[in-house]
């Protein structure tokens, strides 16, 4: 039984057709807190499944936010590590859809800084995505993307006070280049 499993694994990973990898980055903006945000991936393709190709990547994501009160800054900032699984389809001759999701560890960073102290706290939490975009052949290796996700962060404890992250909707744009 051990000997058929690992034939049926070795002739299931060599028929999967490693294929053209990518990197990717994208602008875009958090619609419930009202920042930027900024995404970088890199990838490539598992298997094609008639039009339907699958991929995986891993995706870097950032968003910073400040405020002050009276005399005290603070400023929050959000990395997240995402590992993603997307899919790609033609919709047109020119565009195609991509639709995925995704599960890893965003970093909440607080600082809080005045004339007389600065303190630092952070934490990481399972951060999980969706996302669907369009994106428009421009060139025989580049895309322009636009599309939406929505991004989920579990609670943090920061300074010893678990902190409910909301969850938030995104807007973006950005490029793809395929090698």
């Amino acid at each position: 039984m051990k000997r058929y499993l690992a034939m049926v694994a070795f002739f299931g990973a060599t028929t999967v057709s490693w294929g053209a990898g990518y990197f990717g980055v994208s602008a875009g903006y958090l619609t419930d807190g009202e920042e930027p945000i900024y995404f970088g991936r890199v990838g490539f393709q598992v298997i094609k499944t008639g039009t339907i190709a699958h991929f995986i990547e891993g995706e870097l994501g950032y968003s910073t936010h400040s405020e002050r009160f009276d005399t005290t800054r603070a400023q929050s900032d959000f990395t997240f590590y995402m590992a993603n699984y997307r899919l790609h389809t033609p919709i047109t001759p020119f565009a195609d859809l991509e639709a995925g999701g995704g599960i890893g560890i965003g970093n909440v960073d607080l600082r809080l800084t005045d004339t007389g102290f600065n303190f630092s706290d952070d934490d990481g939490a399972l951060a999980l995505q969706a996302f669907a975009l369009l994106n428009f052949n421009v060139g025989p290796a580049l895309d322009l993307t636009v599309g939406g996700r929505y991004i989920s962060l579990g609670n943090a404890t920061i300074f010893g006070i678990e902190a409910e992250i909301e969850d938030d909707f995104v807007a973006e744009v950005g490029m793809t280049f395929r090698f």
